[in-house]
């Protein structure tokens, strides 16, 4: 059994400094997880560009499912340019850097702001997207943070 994957969680939501230690999946576990991998990429992708949607979770989501389905395929994952280092500081350090929180926050009321300025909503709708826009920030605020290595 191949374990190439170690998650290393060190916050309130987790508990301390534990690993988890499952094995590959195989056979139809393993399809469905590299199909749900490939589909969390692809919502992950559109996140990145629809405000409404968040990319984080189906990223972390994508890398979890291709962890226990395919360690090459996972590793492969890890390397792409594009998710590295969010990936990294996930996995290994169990949280986000500073700068990554300060984007996200920016991106969203941004965003959100454009949003309620431009969309010509009702004041249901605005309410709306301003409870959405909170739930969001409170989420990004929880989110642990880790410190540059560099």
């Amino acid at each position: 059994m191949n374990n190439n994957c170690r998650f290393i969680c060190q916050s309130d939501y987790f508990p301390k400094t534990k690993a988890v230690t499952e094995t590959t999946w195989s056979g139809l576990r393993r399809m469905c997880g590299i199909i749900g991998a490939g589909i969390c990429l692809v919502l992950g992708v559109l996140g990145m560009f629809l405000p409404l949607l968040p990319a984080t979770p189906f990223i972390l989501l994508a890398s979890y499912l291709l962890c226990r389905c395919s360690p090459r395929l996972h590793s492969r994952f890890r390397t792409w340019r594009l998710f590295s280092q969010l990936l990294t500081d996930w996995e290994d350090r169990g949280g986000i850097r500073k700068d990554v929180r300060l984007r996200a926050i920016v991106l969203a009321v941004m965003c959100s702001s454009v949003t309620l300025y431009f969309g010509n909503l009702s004041v249901s709708l605005m309410s709306i997207v301003i409870l959405l826009l909170s739930i969001g920030l409170f989420v990004i605020f929880r989110v642990p943070l880790v410190r540059d290595c560099e």
